[in-house]
């Protein structure tokens, strides 16, 4: 199939760049995989549209990175939080600026209680420092 693109671009004169495109399995099965001469690399995880692809399809370092950048957010926010003349209120819609930092990709994740109960946890800790 890589072959295949790489016989089309070289129709359209494009190149495909093989040290910064890399190849990834769901099995424990080493990929021969050659571009242009170059081998490409294996890996077993990436980041793809800010979402992390692990080869085992867990999504336990992509829930931890997500909730700890939701965190970041959070805490940048601190001065805002701690402002007695901004209401509770404002407070609360303003959460609205965290929230989706901590679960861009959420439908992707397939959930078990412990990543479940984390995120509860996220959500209430943020709550909190309100």
């Amino acid at each position: 199939m890589v072959s295949c693109v790489e016989s089309k671009a070289k129709e359209y004169n494009m190149l495909i760049n093989e040290t910064k495109m890399k190849v990834m399995t769901n099995s424990d099965y080493t990929l021969e995989i050659s571009v242009d001469g170059g081998r490409l690399e294996q890996v077993n995880s990436f980041t793809y549209l800010g979402s992390r692809v692990t080869s085992k399809a867990d999504c336990v370092s992509d829930v931890k990175s997500r909730l700890a950048m939701g965190m970041a957010v959070m805490i940048n926010l601190t001065r805002l939080w701690k402002n007695k003349s901004v209401t509770t209120i404002t407070k609360l819609r303003l959460r609205a600026l965290v929230w989706p930092v901590a679960t861009h990709g959420y439908e992707d994740w397939t959930l078990r209680k412990q990543k479940e109960r984390r995120t509860q946890a996220f959500k209430i800790k943020c709550i909190r420092k309100l």
